[in-house]
This record gives C-alpha cells, sequence and structure tokens, in this order.
C-alpha cells in the first residue's frame, strides 16, 4: 500500500522525484516537521528530528517520492520548476553517520552552493564569477 513519504497518510498521491525533494529541503529550506505535517515519531524536538531526516533520508535517497494533495499543497512553493517522476522505484538509505554526513554535505553544496554568495558582514551580495572585482 502506498503511503505519502513525508507524512506518512495511506494511499497514491503525486509522484516527484528525490532531486525536487532534496532541491525543495536543501536549497529553499522545506521543514516538513516545523510545518507540523510529518510527524516526529521519536518524542525529539523537530528540530532534532528535521536534521536527522536530511541527513539520512533526503541526501540519500534517490527513489521517487509519494506526495499526497496535503503535503504537496506545502512542499510546492519550494520546489524549483516541474516537479515530475525520475522513474526510480527503490533505492538504498544508510544510516551511517559518516556516509548520511558525506550525503549531506554534497547535497548542501550543490543546493546551496548557487551563483550568489555574500562576501563578509555587512557586504552586498557578490556572484561568484565575479570574485576578482571589488
Amino acid at each position: 500500500m502506498a503511503v505519502c513519504d513525508i507524512c506518512g497518510k495511506p494511499g497514491m498521491g503525486r509522484v516527484i522525484g528525490s532531486e525536487n525533494v532534496r532541491q525543495a529541503v536543501f536549497g529553499k529550506g522545506f521543514n516538513p516537521f516545523a510545518l507540523g505535517i510529518a510527524p516526529s515519531l521519536t518524542g525529539a524536538s523537530s528540530a532534532t528530528v528535521f536534521a536527522e531526516w536530511k541527513r539520512t533520508v533526503v541526501a540519500q535517497d534517490t527513489s521517487d517520492w509519494n506526495i499526497c494533495a496535503l503535503c504537496m499543497a506545502h512542499l510546492q512553493p519550494y520546489i524549483v520548476g516541474k516537479a515530475q517522476a525520475a522513474g526510480v522505484a527503490n533505492a538504498t538509505v544508510y544510516t551511517g553517520a559518516a556516509i548520511g554526513a558525506a550525503a549531506e554535505a554534497a547535497a548542501e553544496r550543490k543546493y546551496q552552493g548557487g551563483a550568489i554568495r555574500a562576501s563578509g558582514s555587512g557586504s552586498t551580495a557578490k556572484r561568484w564569477w565575479r570574485f576578482w572585482r571589488t
């Protein structure tokens, strides 16, 4: 039986690719725990659960995600471009800290490393390819 990959609600929803989810989480800051749509089953704080979910599931999972209508309504503003399935049905996710940290760091670099970086406190944002200009 299909369930929403964010909230766990039974049923088939919209299927989108893991790249869409990674970009929403790492690039745009989507946090379903802070929004109250994903349950914290461990009793830990939403920040702790989000950090672990981000590191182990979002950073590593390459399979498509089934997203219910409610979660998709929350996720849609964080998606860049058209969300679509990639056609990947199965993926392996490792719970080891070293692998999770490496996957998280790679995703952080890919989605937060964008074209604009701030250079110091109080300075204006500069495009990375203009680093030689002051």
